[in-house]
């Protein structure tokens, strides 16, 4: 069961093969169809630990270079953490022993609304860990069309349902008759997805505009380094400089590594030097203040001004929970601005050019709740990360992934400049435009569209599909109950 979970991780970027996770999940599925309640737990558990371990094994990379450069210690954090997120993904197990009839479509049913509660559970509980979506694995599919209407966990609940539907279908009593008729379903499925794929929920707003994303690719061994502040400064004024007169010029997350209040010179040259060419530039700086403390913050220079300052910060990376608790080994792992606080929940947005701009920092935008938090005020949404945390795995395209996903839920333009890569302009569709590859300096542009209006999505969010699955669940537990 460990290898199937493990298979899970094939549908997700660079692998991209969707199908081997849905045939993932109708194995997994098989294997709960008859379990009793222990064993069910057990084995869900196992399909956990293995679709964890395979794609999030990123993990260790960073504990290992930027916190103790020890194996044993890597390996064990990264373990744990995995045994622990795999608890979530138990509750389907015990989901489908206690809740769901013993054969048949409540079945499938209660497994697709249970495996879907299961992610949202773990996105949400303790911070969240919205990675490994089922539905993001689809995002190539014709299901990506159910994006703007229900979000990436309705794709998860449809890939999740064809999966048992099939499973069901080959322990059927007629084979053939359950066969065609998940294959029905299934098209069915397919062409709703379609149909929805091509529908626009929002429309232009304004003229076509350019944007330039600089990317320093800064090693992040180098990047706090003290004495490599001047020749990071000279790089991303030297890379920005032929691309003033742009629109919008976005460099990555703390591009800058030292507080803003430091290099006020620095950044009223830059300030003066975008504002004479009609250029909005946004960049990522550390902000201190003795009322806020730290904060992780972008800020607009030139033809525009504003700041926003992350909300859902990293625990453990940017903020130390259970400081006291933890006090010895987290000074002995000396992570560099491990103490920023939250920004305020609501904030107000940077606007160029009349035209509000939803920003987010990170992992942030692997949370659709704090991208609707800009809706329907943002034209054009901009995420600014720095994945050299994580080295050349998984991540950086993981990430890339989560943030297609985010300009399909909303049809807006989303702009991304990373500091080691993968830097891109995505459409609302979800294709990315224009990229620059990974661990190069450089910077690329293309063309974006403000876009106006909500998707069903930015309006209503999880909350429809949240009260579905729950009522389908209850309904599986209903029907058990009548049947026996």
């Amino acid at each position: 069961m460990v290898a199937a979970g493990g298979l899970f991780a094939c549908g997700f970027a660079p692998v991209g093969l969707p199908l081997v996770s849905c045939l993932s999940l109708a194995v997994l599925y098989l294997f709960l169809r008859q379990a009793p309640v222990r064993q069910g737990i057990l084995t869900a558990y196992l399909f956990g630990l293995g679709m964890l371990g395979a794609g999030v094994s990123w993990v260790q990379v960073s504990v290992h270079q930027f916190g103790l450069p020890y194996y044993s210690f890597s390996v064990s954090v990264t373990a744990l953490m995995i045994a622990l997120l795999a608890v979530f993904t138990a509750l389907v197990g015990w989901v489908m022993g206690r809740w769901a009839p013993a054969s048949g479509p409540w079945r499938v049913v209660a497994f697709a609304a249970a495996w879907t509660l299961s992610e949202w559970v773990r996105g949400w509980a303790f911070s969240g860990f919205p990675w490994l979506y089922a539905g993001y694995a689809m995002i190539d599919t014709p299901l990506v069309g159910f994006a703007p209407v229900a979000g990436v966990l309705s794709m998860t609940f449809l890939c999740a349902l064809v999966s048992a539907a099939f499973a069901e279908a080959i322990r059927a009593v007629s084979v053939l008759r359950a066969m065609v008729a998940a294959v029905v379903a299934t098209g069915l499925i397919q062409l709703a997805g379609f149909t929805l794929k091509h529908h626009s929920w929002t429309s232009p707003a304004g003229i076509e505009r350019s944007a330039t994303l600089v990317q320093g690719n800064i090693e992040q061994a180098r990047k706090w380094d003290p004495e490599q502040l001047g020749p990071t400064m000279d790089l991303y004024r030297t890379l920005t400089e032929p691309h003033l007169g742009d629109a919008l010029v976005i460099w990555p997350e703390t591009a800058i590594p030292a507080l803003a209040h430091v290099l006020r010179d620095y950044l009223t040259a830059m300030d003066g030097l975008a504002r004479d060419r009609g250029t909005t530039l946004l960049l990522g700086i550390p902000i201190y203040s003795a009322e806020d403390g730290f904060r992780n913050s972008v800020i607009a220079l030139g033809a525009a001004n504003g700041r926003y300052d992350k909300r859902h910060l990293v625990p453990f990376g940017e903020y130390m929970p259970f400081r006291d608790l933890l006090g010895p080994l987290l000074r002995a792992l000396k992570i560099p601005m491990s103490d920023f606080r939250p920004g305020p929940s609501e904030q107000v947005a940077i606007t160029a050019n009349g035209f509000g701009i939803g920003v987010s920092i990170c992992y942030e935008d692997a949370f659709s709740r704090e991208i609707r938090k800009s809706m329907p005020d943002a034209a054009v949404l901009v995420n600014v990360s720095n994945d050299a945390w994580f080295g050349d795995s998984l991540a950086p395209h993981q990430h890339l992934e989560i943030a297609r996903m985010r300009a399909v839920e909303f049809q807006r333009y989303l702009l991304r400049a990373t500091n080691t890569g993968i830097s891109a302009i995505i459409a609302p569709d979800g294709t990315v435009t224009a990229t620059l590859p990974q661990f190069q300096a450089g910077a690329v542009s293309g063309r974006y569209m403000p876009m106006t209006g909500v998707t069903p999505f930015a309006k209503f969010g999880n909350l429809p599909l949240l009260a579905g699955l729950v009522l389908l669940v209850i309904g599986s537990g209903w029907y058990r109950h009548k049947t026996k």
